[in-house]
């Protein structure tokens, strides 16, 4: 895994269409477990996190509303 494939939690929330909180909570929570990857002391979700922080909110690709390039595809994409 490339570290272009990494997103930050912002990018996930705007890529799901929720509010970075809502994120961050179901995380320190526990509703999703905590992310195995930090890139610059900050998380970093891969391509399968991603797709369970969708599965979380009910969301599948379709419900996607991403202002990023390349995070649908990430989204889409199979490790």
């Amino acid at each position: 895994m490339q570290t272009n494939d990494l997103l930050s939690i912002s990018q996930v929330a705007a890529l799901l269409g929720i509010r970075k909180h809502r994120l961050e909570y179901a995380i320190t929570s526990g509703y999703i477990a905590e992310l195995s990857r930090r890139f610059l002391g900050k998380r970093a979700f891969s391509p399968a996190e991603v797709r369970i922080a969708a599965a979380y909110f009910g969301m599948d690709k379709h419900d996607c509303v991403s202002p990023l390039p390349q995070a649908t595809d990430i989204l889409l994409r199979r490790e």
